[in-house]
């Protein structure tokens, strides 16, 4: 067999394999941050401990000498949590959770299990300030939803029951995707969040903050700003075509390219993959389930269906070349979801060491030791990846975690923090910040589409865009007319803020 068509596929581990508390020290009180309810909790005998977490995929406990101990590592472990990457509420549940229940039927469910929910009922009414950061992908029938449901947790009629609201995005960007009708199965009509029927009411008068800290450039942010507003003059379409020239580089790591379909993404992904020559090593993920808010085990069909949101892929295939991204912020240097490598090599754990590579930690484990893997796994060869940066880190699996209202595991996917980064779709790029941008315009489809996927780069050295046409850069003529009413509302505040400074002047002299 040819080295181009050899394959070698590596399952990360067969089922979560429960840690065995060491025989050999005593531990007066064991700590339990994830395991079967109730959690966290603190218990006195390994019996007992052995209970909720010996037959709970993802556990964490630790024992420990003193009760203090055990309280400071449930503080770390669940208070300090990371976020969910999937969430979008603050109960951490996934975008699609409460969607199809109206929100009384949602908290007369809460109260009616008010054990189960209790936890999440807390969060609601101990909350001050919720903070939405890209509200324009946020349906306005779920902010409604939210809103109602938090007046009616804290048994508070003002708008969101209260809450501070922080909302911050842009709605010149991609749209939200709505639900499917679940009568009909059809799509629902689009309806931004400040169409919400109390948007009004829970928000004042935005702030139109204006410093661009991405691009330097001052031409390149005018372009930009004018293709936000769907204003293409003619020298701007003559720079954009300008950029069709290729842009190379002499580290190998190519610009990333952003197309409209994510069927075109996993097509030339997969194109460039098999153009490498050498053995492929896929890398399967694994996913194991947990429990629902209300202690009922999750179904291996209902854990599909949570971890399909996720970025981190059921299985990825590498080889000594392949470009890839990250997905998670790691600790070392600068390195950041949506940062862009390469693979150089596959190395163990144990070669990683005695070659003096750093193994990536994620930023959510504050502890200083150098990571471990499970013994299952210390044999397995992972990807070694060289960074834009010059940054070369062995790249291990990391847990990306479903939780249900109370902070539990509903579901989780185990597996190397890494997509092929040839081509991304322009909807998994909003919100990062990309070095090297190609970007193709030929499929675009969507309203704010090309504005998003251009904005992804830092400067114009940096970008190549194939198929620029002013047709293609579309806005939607409902957010362009918020947006107009939002400005004349601000110039009226600061005509009346000028003349009331004025008179106030006046009567003073």
């Amino acid at each position: 067999m040819s080295p181009r068509s050899r394959a070698i596929t590596v399952t990360l581990l067969t089922l979560p394999t429960p840690t065995v508390m060491p025989k050999s020290t005593k531990k007066r009180f064991y700590a339990v941050a994830n395991g079967l309810p109730p959690c966290p909790a603190i218990y006195e005998s390994w019996a007992q401990c052995e209970e909720k977490v010996i037959r709970f995929p993802g556990a964490k406990y630790q024992g420990f000498q003193t009760r203090a101990e055990a309280e400071a590592y449930i503080g770390a472990n669940y208070i300090h949590k990371a976020p969910n990457p999937t969430a979008k509420k603050p109960y951490d549940r996934p975008a699609s959770g409460i969607s199809q229940e109206p929100a009384k039927k949602v908290t007369g469910k809460w109260f009616g299990n008010y054990k189960t929910y209790e936890k999440c009922i807390r969060r609601w009414r101990g909350v001050k300030t919720l903070i939405i950061d890209e509200v324009s992908m946020i349906d306005g029938r779920l902010f409604d939803k939210l809103e109602e449901i938090a007046r009616i947790i804290r048994g508070n009629e003002q708008p969101f029951g209260g809450i501070q609201l922080v909302l911050s995005g842009d709605f010149f960007q991609l749209p939200p995707v709505p639900d499917r009708n679940p009568v009909t199965n059809q799509q629902m009509p689009t309806i931004f969040a400040f169409d919400a029927q109390s948007f009004d009411l829970c928000m004042g008068p935005p702030v139109n903050l204006t410093r661009v800290f991405r691009q330097k450039d001052e031409r390149f942010v005018e372009l930009l700003n004018n293709m936000r507003y769907g204003r293409i003059e003619p020298e701007d379409e003559e720079i954009f075509r300008s950029l069709e020239r290729e842009v190379r580089y002499d580290d190998g790591i190519q610009p990333t390219e952003l197309l409209s379909r994510r069927d075109e993404v996993d097509r030339a992904n997969n194109r460039r993959l098999n153009a490498l020559p050498g053995a492929t090593r896929t890398y399967t993920a694994v996913q194991s389930s947990g429990i629902n808010s209300q202690g009922f085990p999750i179904t291996p069909e209902q854990m599909e269906k949570l971890l399909e949101k996720l970025v981190a892929p059921k299985q990825i295939s590498l080889k000594v070349g392949a470009q890839v991204m990250l997905i998670k912020n790691l600790v070392q240097g600068q390195l950041v979801n949506g940062s862009v490598g390469q693979v150089i090599s596959f190395r163990t754990a144990e070669d990683a060491g005695n070659e003096h590579i750093n193994i990536a930690r994620a930023e959510n484990d504050k502890n200083d030791r150098r990571p471990v893997l499970p013994r299952s796994l210390e044999k397995h060869l992972f990807p070694v990846v060289r960074f834009i940066n010059g940054s070369e880190l062995l790249m291990i699996p990391e847990d990306f975690t479903v939780e249900n209202a109370n902070g539990q595991m509903e579901a989780q996917r185990i597996q190397i923090p890494l997509i092929l980064a040839w081509s991304l779709s322009v909807h998994k790029s909003q919100g990062q910040t990309i070095e090297r941008v190609k970007v193709d315009l030929k499929s675009t489809f969507e309203k704010g589409q090309a504005y998003v996927a251009i904005s992804r780069a830092t400067s114009l050295e940096g970008l190549q865009v194939l198929n620029f046409h002013s047709s293609k850069v579309m806005v939607h003529s409902h957010v362009v007319k918020w947006y107009s009413a939002c400005q004349d509302m601000a110039m009226r505040q600061q005509a009346d803020d000028d003349e009331w400074e004025i008179g106030r002047e006046s009567y003073y002299d």
